[in-house]
């Protein structure tokens, strides 16, 4: 597996990551209530439940990277990928346009099996938004801080039990998953942009 430098691996993750910012405040914004809830069809997420999956999967990687990652002195640092973090990293990223790798959300992360719970944490599509907005300039900050550290030392345990990958495919990771649920409001946005 190729080694991946900080520098480069963190500047290139906060890029995409604030890409998917600006998708949600320069598009999924000046959409309304109805058409933020809106399914494409009854088994598939709306915008709005795209990224509550999204908020709720990357709090469990947020906190731990919280506590984890360091403020350190400005290093040159380095890391190999894992072969199942860069798995994990690999697989959940959109290929040629397309979702490859279907994967079953945790029930806890599921909008459409979790609603009742979740509906208590969000009191609005507006707060949806906030939130996520939040969240991820917060990722941001984190993996800024980052950079200075051991990506390849540092465990981070996954959302599967007993799962833990290295901190540099846990970023990886969850920018690749951002990305995965982003591509996937979008191409609702896409179907319901003109309701």
């Amino acid at each position: 597996m190729k080694v991946l430098q900080n520098q480069e691996l963190i500047a290139s993750l906060v890029k995409r990551n604030q890409s998917f910012i600006d998708v949600v405040e320069n598009k999924f914004s000046k959409l309304s209530e109805e058409q933020l809830l809106t399914k494409p069809a009854p088994d598939k997420w709306s915008i709005s439940e795209c990224l509550i999956h999204i908020i709720k999967a990357d709090e469990i990687y947020t906190n731990q990277f919280e506590s984890k990652i360091q403020e350190k002195p400005v290093q040159d640092l380095s890391y190999k990928p894992g072969w199942l973090g860069n798995w994990f990293a690999e697989g959940i990223v959109p290929k040629n346009g397309k979702i490859t790798n279907g994967m079953k959300s945790l029930k806890v992360m599921d909008p459409q099996k979790n609603m009742a719970e979740l509906q208590k944490e969000f009191q609005s599509v507006q707060d949806v938004l906030e939130k996520f907005v939040v969240q991820q300039n917060l990722l941001n900050k984190q993996m800024q801080k980052a950079v200075n550290n051991d990506l390849g030392s540092i465990k981070i345990q996954t959302a599967i039990p007993l799962i833990k990958i290295k901190l540099g495919d846990a970023l990886r990771f969850v920018v690749g998953h951002n990305e995965r649920h982003i591509f996937q409001a979008e191409g609702v946005y896409a179907s319901i942009e003109n309701l």
